[in-house]
């Protein structure tokens, strides 16, 4: 009778520790999924990590996409400038009789330019006169820019020429002095080397000739400094793509004191 007795402590304690360890197992279990980021089965494998090509991929777009943008943004606020600051085809400027006289396509018109740069300088104060000189100033460095690439191509092909020809003025000068030959011959001789030198250095068809400037590059530099130190002028009015003669004359303005009465 006694060995058949349940006794009620005996088994509370068994059911206590079983219990427990069912909690701790399913706790265990609990957390193992949540290491793994699965609410599901066990079974689901994690996503493979990124390979190295791939990330050097991604990085080299970034870069690339900044770069575009970054170009992109300036050239674009410079295309803004042209559209805030653009010329009227139809508007003449008080200076446009005395300072365009003798504008010619295709040349350095620093004399020109100059002047529209110190001549009644007062006028800029009025958006249709700036956007006027900002315009010839556009024009004078496309005009500059076309006969500086002329020029250069020029300038190389002269010394091409000159080097090919050296051994023709050596041959003809040498025949020149060759005993017994007479004057009409040693004549004929230094006529010939004279044409050698005067194909080397000529001009080329298109190059742009007859013009010349009292005003030198630099003086207009000087006037691009002088306008931004009163104010008529700034960085603003360009794009970042801006001639190095504009940009030069930027940089050397040390204060501004504009002098165009401020609008209300």
């Amino acid at each position: 009778m006694s060995r058949n007795c349940i006794d009620l402590d005996q088994i509370n304690a068994r059911l206590g520790i079983s219990m427990n360890q069912q909690t701790e197992n399913s706790y265990a279990e609990v957390t193992k999924q949540n290491s793994f980021g699965n609410s599901g089965s066990n079974d689901s494998e994690p996503e493979p990590p990124l390979s190295d090509g791939a990330f050097y991929s991604c990085v080299i777009g970034l870069f690339i996409v900044v770069i575009i943008g970054v170009f992109f943004s300036n050239d674009l606020l410079g295309f803004l400038r042209q559209f805030r600051n653009a010329d009227d085809p139809n508007f003449v400027s008080i200076v446009d009789a005395s300072c365009g006289a003798g504008w010619r396509v295709g040349v350095p018109n620093h004399d020109q330019i100059h002047c529209y740069l110190v001549r009644e300088q007062s006028r800029l104060c009025k958006p249709d006169e700036k956007a006027r000189l900002l315009t010839m100033l556009d024009r004078y460095s496309k005009d500059k820019a076309s006969y500086d690439g002329k020029f250069a191509i020029y300038a190389m092909g002269s010394m091409a020429k000159a080097s090919a020809s050296s051994m023709q003025l050596g041959v003809e000068d040498a025949r020149s002095r060759t005993p017994g030959m007479s004057e009409a011959e040693k004549e004929q001789h230094h006529s010939n080397a004279a044409a050698i030198a005067h194909d080397a250095l000529k001009m080329p068809a298109d190059m742009p000739t007859g013009f010349h400037n009292k005003t030198y590059e630099g003086q207009v530099q000087a006037d691009i400094t002088a306008l931004a130190k009163l104010g008529y002028i700034s960085s603003s009015d360009f794009s970042w793509t801006m001639p190095d003669f504009i940009r030069k004359g930027l940089e050397q303005v040390d204060h501004v004191n504009k002098v165009c009465p401020v609008k209300i």
